[in-house]
């Protein structure tokens, strides 16, 4: 009886009593194939409360599990049969946990965008990083299509076996991934499975079909774009259901996660339980992402850190990883270390459709004498606004935030990046700035060093997907821009890109049918801001300063005079019609609730804004 996608399974389990002291050998009987593992034997504090679970067998008093842990309490670890990994058999490459079924499938891009994916996924056992495609779905389950060979690595962590005191000792199972290129892009379908059909246990080692459909490619401007965004995951029950709220969106061509995906802290086997719960909703949508505090993991041992998020994601890079082992002190969010996790998927960029996208590593240096910073500007200067006419940057620490956690200028890496890159964010037209980090929802209007400023960026923060960490409802720093706040419900965003000029921004709460925040965002920033700062002189730049205020000036004076002849209108129009009732004997009250016109929830042209 175990843990499998939150429902109680029941397996058969035979103990062998032959082991040695704390040790047990459990032979488990599954899909007709029997599996052999090690783990230690049951304790006291192994023991979980299967009361609350709807059992309707009779079931043994424990289970193996990653983790001992009540199940009472809000954090699910996704667990595979059998639930617990013996690490040193997985480390010594022997193959344990029956065979090599794939499983942690994540779809994501690749270059050429709209044209390629890449598709990744894990093994226990060995198997040879197969992809088999087909634009047909009858063709491969008849065994056709096309086959791709990919990648495949792993990792260790050496943990307090080497005195390392945040981390456990752990083995990575084995990572594959491969790219598909040559597709047609632009919402064509397709469908994939992955696994090695000629392996040890036959075709058990391949998954189940999946599908998906192509993204479109840069510069082309089919609208509407539906893009789905959230942050700060976790896997727990409430990350479940953001998860389950993706996959039923059928209109998202792709999803943007800024960072804190797994929270595993140290321990690596939630990597591999948060993979499980990923693969629902990131195997037929493309997911794209970036690292956040929790991804870290610093090893004071060896002085690394992002070990994890290194191996196991493979994103659209504009060039390979730089990574430089020469930490300073231990890298935190509050502490900044000497971090040199340069490119790869540490920091880049793609084209989308009519979308430039920004990913930054907040945890890694952004002074102006760094490789992020230089090759943010870079970036930002070679975007043409006529080709890609929307600019987003997205981040995991948010430059703005009125919440009682996480207040930027407490934290070093966030202070960094706002001090030296929000500059660029205006002068370069960001149409909007996401991060996530804060565990609630909050959106801001156009913000410039701390004020409203017009055709500034547009920041909001989406940390509320459903981490352990709970969420955080208290805002001691209101911030005037700050225009909509929330955390009282986990939950994610919807970005619809309609046209060259406006999007729709949607926040939608977990399981409460439709969006709470509903904004429509103007790109005003057109290339203006961009163009000026490269080729106006400053008298050139004064001189259309103004030009613009005499335009500006001109229109005052026209509008004010039009609005004084249309009150003079209505006012003797009103009293003629008043004396000519009065002199009829037919002058009424009206009571204003009557008409409906005066009633602003019967009048579309009356918007009101709520913020919680």
């Amino acid at each position: 009886y175990s843990l499998v996608n939150s429902k109680p399974t029941l397996v058969l389990y035979e103990v062998d009593s032959d082991c040695p002291v704390g040790m047990t050998r459990i032979h488990m009987l599954r899909n007709d194939q029997k599996c052999h593992y090690h783990g230690p034997c049951p304790s006291t504090s192994q023991k979980l409360a299967l009361a609350s679970f709807p059992a309707t067998v009779n079931v043994p008093a424990y289970s193996f599990t990653h983790q001992c842990l009540s199940l009472n309490t809000s954090e699910v670890y996704w667990t595979r049969d059998p639930v617990f990994v013996d690490q040193a058999s997985v480390c010594s490459n022997e193959t344990t946990l029956c065979d090599a079924q794939p499983e942690q499938i994540r779809l994501t891009l690749a270059r050429p965008v709209g044209s390629s994916v890449t598709v990744e996924w894990a093994t226990y056992g060995p198997a040879d990083p197969i992809l088999r495609f087909s634009s047909s779905a009858s063709v491969l389950s008849a065994g056709g299509g096309t086959s791709v060979m990919g990648n495949t690595t792993s990792y260790t962590v050496c943990g307090q076996d080497c005195g390392d005191e945040h981390n456990t000792p752990y083995c990575s199972p084995r990572l594959h991934w491969a790219t598909i290129t040559g597709l047609t892009p632009g919402g064509a379908q397709y469908y994939y499975s992955v696994g090695d059909i000629n392996g040890e246990f036959g075709t058990t080692s391949v998954s189940e079909m999946k599908e998906f459909k192509t993204v479109s490619p840069p510069s082309i401007k089919d609208y509407p774009q539906h893009i789905g965004i959230l942050g700060d995951m976790g896997q727990t029950v409430h990350s479940e259901a953001t998860c389950e709220e993706i996959q039923n969106d059928t209109s998202l061509e792709y999803t943007i996660l800024v960072g804190d995906m797994s929270y595993a802290d140290g321990y690596g086997p939630r990597w591999d339980s948060w993979g499980r719960l990923a693969e629902k909703c990131f195997s037929e949508v493309p997911l794209v992402l970036l690292p956040g505090n929790h991804e870290i993991e610093y090893e004071s041992d060896s002085q690394e850190a992002f070990k994890g998020y290194r191996n196991r994601f493979h994103m659209p890079s504009i060039q390979e990883e730089q990574y430089s082992y020469n930490y300073i002190k231990e890298s935190s969010y509050r502490e900044f270390g000497n971090s040199h996790f340069e490119y790869g998927a540490s920091y880049y960029s793609l084209d989308i459709g009519p979308a430039h996208l920004i990913f930054l590593n907040t945890y890694t240096d952004s002074h102006k004498d760094s490789l992020q910073y230089a090759w943010l500007l870079s970036d930002l200067q070679s975007v043409d606004r006529n080709q890609t006419p929307w600019l987003f940057v997205f981040m995991h620490a948010p430059m703005y935030n009125s919440n009682v956690k996480h207040v930027p200028w407490e934290e070093e890496p966030t202070t960094q990046m706002k001090d030296n890159m929000e500059e660029l964010f205006y002068q370069y037209g960001v149409n909007v700035v996401f991060a996530g980090h804060v565990h609630a929802y909050e959106r801001f209007l156009t913000t410039f060093d701390t004020k409203l400023v017009k055709d500034a960026p547009y920041y909001i923060t989406i940390g509320d997907a459903g981490n352990r960490e709970k969420l955080y409802n208290d805002w001691p720093n209101l911030l005037p821009f700050s225009n909509y706040r929330n955390a009282l419900f986990y939950g994610s965003g919807r970005l619809t890109l309609m046209n060259d000029s406006m999007a729709l921004w949607e926040w939608e709460p977990n399981s409460k049918n439709g969006s709470w925040d509903t904004y429509w965002i103007t790109r005003q920033q057109t290339l203006t801001s961009q163009d000026n700062s490269n080729t106006n002189t400053q008298d050139d730049k004064s001189e259309d300063d103004s030009g613009v205020v005499l335009g500006v000036s001109i229109a005052i004076v026209i509008l004010v005079f039009l609005s004084c002849l249309i009150v003079c209108y209505r006012f003797f129009t009103r009293h003629s019609r008043k004396k000519d009732a009065a002199d009829d004997g037919l002058v009424r009250m009206a009571n204003p609730s009557d008409n409906p016109s005066h009633n602003p929830s019967n009048n579309p042209s009356v918007v009101e804004e709520i913020g919680v």
